[in-house]
Order: C-alpha cells, then structure tokens, then sequence
C-alpha cells in the first residue's frame, strides 16, 4: 500500500507552486515555460498538470513492483475527500491500482468508488479514524456489499494509548468487525 498518495497536500485544491524542481515537467506537461510567480498558473493548468505528474509517479511505481513481483497487488490511498473529484475522475491510478481505499469513507465516497471500479477491484472502507468512526449500520452495510475494512487511531503520548474520545467509537467497530465475522 502507498500511503497518501497526493501532490503537494492533502487537499486537492493545492496549487502548483514555482520550484526548480517543477520547472522541466510543467513546461512538457502544460506547454509553456513556468511563471515566476504561482498567481500566473491557472487553476486548469495546475490541475492538469498534477493529474500528469500523479499519473507518472503511478506508472512508475506500478511498473517496478509488477517487475518484481507480478502477483503482487497494489493500492494508492488517494485523498477522496468527495466523489467525482476532477482530480481522480478517469485518472490512471484508479483505473491500475487493484484496491480502491480512501482514508475518509464518506457514504457518498463509498458509493462513488462501488460505482468506478474495475469488476476485480476491490474497496476498503476506513472504519476508524481520526475523524470518529462509520456507525455500525453503516459498516455492516458495505460488508455486505463486499468492501473490505480497515481503521486506525492515533495514539496519545507518552504510551500511545487510545484517547478516552474513542472508546464508544472502539466498541461499535469491535461489535461491527463480531458480526461480519
């Protein structure tokens, strides 16, 4: 699994911003040289530009694990903050990866996923998070529809035990997690 796999920030509004780095890519990919100053991109431009180089970064990592491990399977955590987003509509890595995960399973992220993905692909719901939990009925509800489950919680310092915040949403996964089986 590659963890958050994003451009610039979390937040897919991030705007391209003029770094060395940035300047040979964004003249190949948007045509044009790279403004000095991030005001002068637009926001097509920074767009189009991030799905390019996200899709490149995909490809190359795919490629080097099937190399070296055919069978192997892979997965982006992408950030899905919404369904339909303009920067993961059709975008390669959702078409290659062979899960579909998103930190934050919305209800209507969950859906949007079921709806796009390839008949071998699987979806995994992120039941706990830092975020609180997906409420019983909810769980329940995509694992039968057949999405697999998954959660975390950050621990608090200096043990990294759970916070007293997140033992009712503890307990549903707990029951939640029972009765799938």
């Amino acid at each position: 699994m590659f963890d958050w796999h994003c451009y610039g920030d979390l937040k897919t509004d991030f705007q391209v911003q003029p770094y060395w780095f940035v300047k040979e890519p964004f003249a190949r990919i948007i045509g044009r040289p790279m403004p000095q100053d991030a005001a002068q991109i637009t926001a097509e431009e920074s767009l189009k530009y991030k799905r390019q180089v996200l899709a490149e970064q995909f490809g190359r990592r795919r490629d080097a694990v099937k190399e070296t491990s055919p069978q192997t399977r892979i997965c982006f955590t992408t950030p899905y903050w919404g369904p339909a987003d303009p920067q993961w509509v059709d975008h390669p890595m959702l078409a290659g990866s062979d899960m579909l995960l998103a930190e934050f399973s919305s209800e209507d992220t969950m859906h949007w996923r079921m709806d796009i993905r390839r008949p071998d692909q699987r979806v995994m719901g992120t039941v706990m998070n830092v975020h609180g939990p997906m409420s019983f009925e909810e769980m329940l509800g995509w694992a039968r529809q057949g999405c697999d489950m998954s959660g975390y919680l950050w621990g608090t310092p200096p043990v990294l035990s759970l916070h007293p915040e997140h033992l009712a949403g503890m307990e549903a996964v707990k029951r939640g997690f029972e009765m799938i089986g």
